[in-house]
């Protein structure tokens, strides 16, 4: 994405330490949760408009990309820290003859050197005047370090009244926890009009039942950036079964961008 020219204003909110300098958003074990305000001002951004969703059909994403290129499962208890980055972000106004579809688009990196906990993203949308209208949130439920994710906050209401935005991110320190003894057998991705879904098998080869285990799957476009993320849970799997788990990415607009994905396991 190409630098914004937008002017915005980072407003750090909790007490704790940050590299304003870099503008980097270090976790550590004295917090559970993080919160940061961006606020924006200036000109949006106005391109035409998106496309509406078509008839469902889905096709096999045979020649994934390997994303990341190690193409190994995220070790959440590996040595190091993530460190999140909001990057860069702009209002995005798509007009057409009927409507009218606003948007924050805003990039958030892990420049750090582990995988991260859940990152909320919350927009509150403000008119010519700075009346306030609504809010609406967007997450993704991991990122890998060393990755960057192209988040989408659409504005749901009327979106001809929108002409400001206040971008606050919120960070969870507890990350996914691998948990030993479960296999990903394999997973595959197939992507239709409305969404895009995975399908994948789990073995538990810990010898015990497990009482709850979550699968996460990170969507990316065909050069490793994450699009968004979805999960989908079971309990009581018994001891050596296997899971037959199904996940469903609706990404709006940005379907067709899908072109691999990655699972990571949660307990």
């Amino acid at each position: 994405m190409q630098p914004s020219p937008t002017i915005w204003q980072l407003i750090l909110l909790s007490v704790s330490s940050c590299d304003s300098d870099k503008g980097m958003i270090p976790m550590d074990s004295h917090m559970r949760r993080r919160q940061y305000l961006f606020t924006s001002v200036g000109l949006a951004t106005t391109i035409g408009a998106w496309g509406g969703y078509g008839s469902a059909g889905y096709q096999a994403e045979d020649d994934e990309p390997v994303c990341p290129p190690d193409d190994g499962n995220t070790d959440a208890e590996g040595n190091g820290d993530p460190e999140i980055e909001l990057r860069d972000h702009e209002l995005v106004v798509e007009e057409d003859d009927f409507s009218t579809d606003a948007y924050i688009s805003a990039e958030v990196a892990n420049v750090g050197d582990a995988l991260s906990g859940q990152i909320d993203l919350e927009a509150d949308w403000y008119d010519d005047d700075g009346n306030y209208l609504d809010d609406n949130q967007e997450w993704l439920q991991t990122l890998e370090a060393g990755e960057t994710w192209l988040a989408h906050l659409h504005h749901l209401g009327d979106s001809e009244d929108v002409a400001d935005y206040e971008l606050e991110m919120e960070i969870d320190d507890e990350i996914p926890a691998v948990p030993d003894g479960f296999v990903l057998e394999e997973s595959e991705m197939q992507v239709g009009d409305r969404s895009a879904e995975i399908d994948g098998l789990v073995a538990n080869e810990t010898g015990d039942e497990i009482s709850y285990i979550e699968a996460i799957a990170i969507i990316y476009d065909e050069d490793c950036v994450v699009l968004g993320s979805a999960r989908t849970n079971e309990t009581g799997i018994p001891a050596e079964e296997t899971w037959a788990f199904d996940i469903s990415w609706r990404g709006r607009d940005r379907i067709e961008e899908a072109a691999a994905h990655r699972i990571v396991l949660s307990d």
